[in-house]
């Protein structure tokens, strides 16, 4: 972790990835997660005062977080010290949190990133069975990623990432095959199978 002393009132970090694993830093989480932040803040600052001197000297002044992920890995961090009042300063840039917490946190303008949908592998003893529950899926809106995979054991894999996983009974698949580990499943079709339809499978056989 290195530090740079701009002047008196601000503070430049430069974090390695492994900086930023040893602080529990996590950019994604940093804007959101108010408590957790304060506390690695809190690590870095110590750290920081013991370094460079560089600390919150009284009362009236907050600090200022801003956070610049590099592609890389690793982030930059500025620390600034304001004093509330100061006319160079714009509250209304939207800080967070507010009242008497001493860490100011610009809000984000950063999307939060949507979770990666995990997929669903179910599996049949025969064609016609896949066929019926293909069918089902297009009667009740499926709407999302499929793809279909023969294994040279006689069944067939169907792999499933829903992109509404509220309104889609995908459930109803039970009536026709058996719920698989999805992980398992893959190797499984690695291993010992053939790719029949690589997108868009359920939609393809439902017109069967």
């Amino acid at each position: 972790m290195e530090l740079i002393l701009i002047n008196e009132n601000k503070l430049k970090i430069m974090m390695s990835e492994n900086d930023m694993h040893k602080f529990g830093l996590d950019e994604n989480e940093f804007y959101l997660s108010v408590s957790n932040t304060r506390a690695i803040l809190s690590k870095i600052l110590h750290e920081a005062n013991i370094r460079t001197g560089f600390e919150n000297l009284t009362p009236e002044d907050k600090i200022l977080i801003q956070l610049y992920p590099e592609v890389r890995g690793g982030c930059e961090l500025y620390i600034t010290k304001i004093t509330i009042g100061d006319t160079s300063f714009k509250e209304e840039e939207s800080l967070m949190p507010q009242g008497d917490e001493k860490y100011l946190l610009p809000k984000s303008t950063k999307k939060v990133t949507e979770h990666k949908k995990i997929p669903i592998t179910y599996s049949f003893n025969k064609l016609d069975y896949v066929i019926a529950a293909c069918k089902e899926l297009i009667k009740r809106s499926f709407s999302g990623e499929s793809s279909l995979c023969y294994l040279d054991d006689g069944k067939y894999l169907l792999f499933i990432i829903e992109e509404d996983t509220i309104n889609t009974p995908i459930n109803c698949l039970s009536e026709f095959g058996q719920l698989e580990n999805t992980e398992n499943s893959y190797l499984r079709s690695l291993e010992r199978g053939t790719s029949i339809i690589h997108q868009n499978a359920v939609e393809k056989i439902s017109t069967i």
